[in-house]
């Protein structure tokens, strides 16, 4: 039996109904957490991020919400993917206990080192691999991560551990896998408009930026032990109408490639 095939106008419509779905969910996301916030402190950004990779330019809309109050705070970031299917980006669930604050999610982990741009940057640094879902406690100016493999299927399954502290007035951070049982360490120090970051995992690596801070400007340099000048970088950002807007590039100095990057972004 031959089948039945959707003609033109049918298709269009279920397209349609699926865009519609997708905003209602975002929709309805925002107003369960506005109901579950009442008598909190409800914020969030929408942006969009231009980026180029092999020639061609993406745009990438993200949306991200939090509400604190006394007893809390929660976080959701949602994102589009070319599809314009909506995911959950990141997530996080924290309190505070005894002094100690806690907070478990899919959040950033504590290698956040570099020059501070939004796009570009951090080429050279060690990234260690970012674990799905962590728990994290910050207690006396030092923070502990626990990343788990697969929370959903063993919580007691560590992939690896990181702890952040600051001395003398110098970030150290350090990363201990368990599989592999690779140590990385990382260290960044600001004194005024200068910044310096270094990370050591297999080789020495750095990243060393200047702010010119009356003209929105920042830039960068970076390198490692065996390729000391490696990549250039700048960006602008800047505040117009109420929104949040930078542009930015980073180019190689091996390859001859630039890399831009682009956003706007709206708080409330």
């Amino acid at each position: 039996m031959r089948q039945r095939q959707s003609c033109p106008a049918q298709i269009y419509h279920e397209k349609r109904k699926g865009i519609f779905m997708r905003k209602l969910l975002i929709t309805a996301s925002v107003i369960a957490f506005a109901g579950a916030a009442q008598a909190a402190d409800l914020s969030g950004k929408v942006a969009v991020d231009f980026t180029e990779t092999n020639g061609t330019v993406a745009a990438t809309p993200s949306l991200s919400f939090g509400a604190a109050a006394s007893v809390g705070n929660v976080s959701v970031g949602l994102k589009v993917d070319g599809n314009d299917n909506v995911y959950v980006d990141r997530w996080k669930v924290g309190t505070t206990l005894g002094g100690v604050a806690l907070s478990y999610g899919d959040q950033k982990d504590l290698f956040q080192l570099g020059a501070g741009l939004e796009k570009v940057g951090g080429d050279t640094l060690a990234n260690p691999a970012e674990a799905a879902t962590s728990l994290t406690a910050g207690f006396g100016g030092v923070q502990v991560l626990v990343g788990l493999t697969d929370a959903a299927t063993d919580v007691t399954d560590v992939a690896n551990v990181q702890a952040a502290g600051v001395f003398a007035g110098v970030t150290v951070v350090v990363d201990y896998n368990l599989n592999t049982e690779d140590a990385t360490f990382g260290a960044a120090y600001a004194i005024a408009d200068v910044s310096l970051a270094a990370t050591y995992g297999d080789i020495l690596a750095y990243e060393a930026g200047y702010t010119f801070a009356d003209y929105g400007v920042s830039a960068y340099v970076n390198g490692d032990q065996d390729d000391a000048f490696q990549n250039v970088g700048a960006g602008y950002k800047t505040t117009i109408g109420g929104a949040t807007v930078y542009a930015e590039a980073n180019y190689n100095v091996d390859t001859k490639d630039v890399t831009p990057a682009a956003g706007i972004a709206f708080s409330f």
